[in-house]
Order: structure tokens, then C-alpha cells, then sequence
């Protein structure tokens, strides 16, 4: 059915931001986390319970229908018992840094162990079967299937495209080895469609960079496929932006850093993808997000059009999919941004316009996943507007 309206919608450029670790790969070596510990925390995320004094009790299950008043997802009990502690704004930035590393690993550990023997979601093992089935029948790749199958539909939709690989982690290169191998047919997911031929004919390495974020400064450096390297004062604790650009420029592989904002960011990725096809790899700043103790002033930066461009050839359409987007909260990846003021976006109701939070379990279970969330943001984004204008 989503392919099925897709079909009927007017090929307007889409913007795709693609999180790595957890959205379209399984792994986290930033985090410390096997696949065996992602696949468990993927579990606890989609098992709701009842919390009382002694704890969280298991209720429904993965897909089980029922009544949810009253209960909470295991990974969201997690959170809100190991959270930020009072008064870490305060503290320095070394220590903020600490802090956080502390919380974000007791995290881990507790939901890495969901389905292990005398846990609390011991008996839901067999979704976590379910999950190694399809990620071990490719023992030599990261990248699930769902996204191939989401590539593929937009290639054989000739639907032009620009896709931004968003990450705070490591695996940024490995994806784009695995994505130029199955860019030119050498992948056990083959590409299908014109689009995907075009850019085999004409392949050009991607692009990569990333960004340096502090407060409303925000910096792109040009080159780097790992996370920007800075090195504030002791004395003070500040960098003025001149220091940082120095500090960036002195990145291996760097070739230019850009003093950017918010309007200004989405233009200058979409534009710097182009030298390669419409394809890059940026790595985005975590310390930043976990100085803010995950919330979304210190998150990814995301800016979208509100306003529709009344030139249909111009217009463009936007997706962010990652696992980490909350839609109304303040512990969100996301910093959704208005591109014309650069303005922070607080409206739910905009959110789940442009931004997916994904469910990795979801995703690698569900080969339309990333599919069917693509129709029902298009949607909403075109409302009523859903018919061809090509």
C-alpha cells in the first residue's frame, strides 16, 4: 500500500537524514555494544510494563495488542530511573562529560541484558532469535535489509534524492564501503531502478565531514569521516570561533571548515552531497548532546522548510529517521530547526512531519519498514497535495 501511494505522489526532492547505529546497523562500537546487546535493547524497547515499588513487571509484548494506559516501555523505565543527575548543568564540562559517560553506561548495561536468564525480559528471548535470524543471513554486512528495499523503491520510483548518513559514531566509513558495494552491484542486495544505475555509471567516492557544535556556534569541516577533535582552554573553558576553526582545520583530511547556523546548514550539506552524486557521510558531535544530557538543544542539527516553496521544481520534501528521535520531548537526538529562521521547532504536530523514530526491532523484522514510514511522512508534509506535478 505505501509503494501504492508513493506512486501517485509528485517526485519532489527528498532530503533523507540517515542515522547509522541502531537505525540501519546493529552494532555500536562507540557505545561498547555487541550486536547481542543491541538486539536485547531492541527487545526492551517494544515490551510495555507495569511499574510499581518493586520494579517494572512485563505486560505486552512486541506487536501484542491491549490496553497501554498505565505502562511503559522497559527501555523508558531505564530512563527515567538512571537519568540526569541534579544539578549537572552546573558543573564543568569535563564533568558534565563524566557524568553522563556514567549514566549513558549503566543504561546500556541494564538493557543490553533484557532477555538474559533471571531478567526482567527473560521470557521474550525468542524476539531477539527473531532479530539475529535476518542479521546473521548476511553474516558479512551491517546494513539491514529494510534499507536496501528502501533505496531500491525510490530508485525504481525515479525519485530524486539527496542521503545525509547522520552519525555520533564510528561505523561511518564501513556503511559506505557497504553502500558502494551494493551501488555497484557487488552486494547480496542488488540495486534496482534508474537511479541506482545513473549513480552506478557515474559513481564518485562520497563526500564526508562533519560537524562541531558549542552553545549556537556551529562549524562543517569538510573531508573528516570521524567526529571533530577540539581542545578547550583550561583556564577558561571557551572557545572563541576563530580557535575552533583553527583547531578543525588542523583535522587529517580537512579541507575547508565553514562557520555555519541554522537556516544556513541544510542548504550547505545538500549542496556539498551534490559533489558526489547527492550522497555524504556526516558525523555529528556527541559531546555536545551529552553535555545537554541528551536533550535536543544539543542534538543533531535538522532544518526543514515549514514554509512550501511555490515552485513545484524547487520544492523539496524532508525525513529524518533515528532510533533516538523523541517526538514532543526534550530527550530527543533531534534539533529540529525552522530553515528560514533557524528557530528551534517545540510542535509535535511538525515533528512527526519530518522526523521518524525508528524502532530498530521494527526494521529489521519489516522489510517495507523504512518504506511505510516514508509514505506517512510524505503524506503529512503534501496533506492533501498528493498528485503528480511531473
Amino acid at each position: 500500500m505505501s509503494r501504492l501511494f508513493l506512486e501517485q505522489c509528485p517526485r519532489r526532492h527528498l532530503v533523507i537524514n540517515m542515522d547509522i547505529n541502531k537505525t540501519i546497523i546493529q552494532v555500536d562500537s562507540a557505545g561498547g555494544r555487541t550486536m547481542e546487546d543491541v538486539m536485547n535493547s531492541n527487545v526492551a524497547a517494544n515490551v510495555w510494563g507495569r511499574v510499581s515499588g518493586e520494579g517494572w513487571t512485563a505486560v505486552l509484548g512486541p506487536g501484542q495488542a491491549g490496553d497501554r494506559t498505565g505502562l511503559v516501555t522497559y527501555d523508558q523505565y531505564i530512563d527515567e530511573k538512571f537519568k540526569e543527575p541534579p544539578g549537572m548543568q552546573d558543573l564543568s564540562r569535563a564533568e558534565k562529560n563524566r557524568l553522563w559517560q556514567d549514566v549513558s553506561a549503566k543504561r546500556r548495561s541494564i538493557l543490553s541484558a533484557f532477555t538474559r536468564p533471571g531478567q526482567p525480559g527473560e521470557g521474550f528471548k525468542r524476539y531477539v532469535d527473531e532479530q539475529r535470524t535476518v542479521l546473521t543471513a548476511t553474516p558479512d554486512q551491517l546494513i539491514i535489509p529494510s534499507f536496501f528495499e528502501f533505496i531500491n523503491t525510490l530508485s525504481e520510483l525515479s525519485w530524486p534524492f539527496t542521503l545525509l548518513f547522520r552519525t555520533f559514531g564510528t561505523e561511518l566509513g564501513s556503511v559506505l564501503q557497504e553502500w558502494r558495494e551494493f551501488v555497484q552491484g557487488k552486494h547480496k542486495h542488488l540495486p534496482r531502478g534508474p537511479m541506482l544505475q545513473r549513480l552506478k555509471e557515474a559513481y564518485v567516492p562520497e563526500v564526508t565531514g562533519c560537524i562541531f557544535r558549542d552553545e549556537d556556534d556551529l562549524f562543517l569541516c569538510y573531508g573528516p569521516n570521524t567526529a571533530a577533535v577540539v581542545v578547550y582552554p583550561e583556564d577558561t573553558g571557551t572557545l572563541s570561533p576563530s580557535d575552533a576553526m583553527k583547531q578543525l582545520r588542523q583535522m587529517p583530511s580537512c579541507t575547508a571548515v565553514y562557520q555555519t547556523n541554522f537556516s544556513a546548514l541544510e542548504e550547505q550539506l545538500v549542496e556539498y552531497a551534490s559533489k558526489s552524486n547527492g550522497v555524504a557521510g556526516i558525523v555529528d558531535y556527541y559531546p555536545y548532546w551529552a553535555q545537554k544530557a541528551e536533550s535536543r538543544c544539543g542534538g543533531k542539527v535538522f532544518p526543514v522548510a515549514t514554509i512550501p516553496e511555490p515552485t513545484p521544481d524547487k520544492a523539496r520534501l524532508y525525513v529524518f529517521f533515528d532510533d533516538n528521535i523523541s517526538i514532543g520531548e526534550d530527550k530527543s537526538i533531534v534539533d529540529l530547526r525552522d530553515a528560514q529562521t533557524g528557530k528551534s521547532i517545540l510542535d509535535k504536530d511538525v515533528e512527526v512531519r519530518y522526523t521518524v523514530a525508528v524502532n530498530p526491532y521494527e526494521a529489521i523484522v519489516n522489510s517495507e519498514y523504512f518504506v511505510d514510514r516514508l509514505a506517512q511522512v510524505i503524506q503529512l508534509q503534501l496533506g492533501s497535495g498528493c498528485s503528480p506535478d511531473f
